[in-house]
């Protein structure tokens, strides 16, 4: 056991693998969306590949390994240039985080195949990622659904309150403060909350 964290390196090894695969492909469909929906900056950025060395923050892998959630590194949304303004936003985030609950839906499918499929020792260790990748992006699509910066939501806040969304502390504060506040509130089963959610965009055990 790694001291305080409870968890096995081997945990954390699969955890960071899952953050990995989900936060990557899910800031490159944020950029994907929010193209759609008219602002392509997010993509002549670069962040419509799912490169973690761009997509993913050290703070939300933290997060991941921690808590099992993570959020993407924020984009360069211009509201304005977006087909509906809030409503545009409202459907990027939306169409972002429906390609993550299909990424962790079809880590579940896969995963019961891992092990016939491919031989051990890999077929194993092949499931295993698959079954902490799928719960991975459940949580991260429930999380990213708060109206807060760091998270996906936080577009929806800077297109419907562009000044309240300026005076908001920093966006690993709020990142920080949550993932703190899950962590710390494990014995009054937020964490166990927050899957319980996410429990219900999979058709299987989490």
């Amino acid at each position: 056991m790694i001291p305080v964290f409870d968890l096995t390196l081997w945990q954390v090894v699969l955890r960071v693998i899952g953050g990995l695969i989900a936060i990557s492909l899910f800031g490159a469909a944020l950029s994907w969306m929010f193209r759609l929906m008219g602002d392509s900056g997010p993509h002549y950025d670069g962040r419509s590949k799912p490169n973690p060395a761009t997509q993913i923050s050290w703070i939300a892998m933290v997060g991941v390994v921690l808590v099992r959630f993570g959020w993407a590194k924020p984009l360069d949304v211009d509201p304005k240039k977006l087909h509906g303004g809030a409503i545009g936003a409202v459907i990027a985030v939306l169409g972002a985080m429906a390609v993550l609950v299909l990424l962790g839906n079809l880590a579940l499918w896969a995963s019961a195949y891992a092990v016939t499929l491919f031989p051990p020792p890999f077929g194993l260790n092949i499931q295993n990622i698959l079954t902490t990748l799928a719960p991975i992006c459940a949580a991260t699509a429930v999380i990213n659904l708060i109206p807060l910066p760091p998270f996906a939501g936080g577009y929806v806040l800077k297109a419907v309150a562009p000044a309240v969304y300026r005076r908001m502390p920093p966006a690993w504060i709020i990142g920080a403060a949550l993932i703190a506040l899950f962590y710390v509130g494990r014995g009054l089963g937020l964490n166990g909350l927050l899957q319980s959610l996410a429990s219900l965009l999979l058709p299987g055990r989490l």
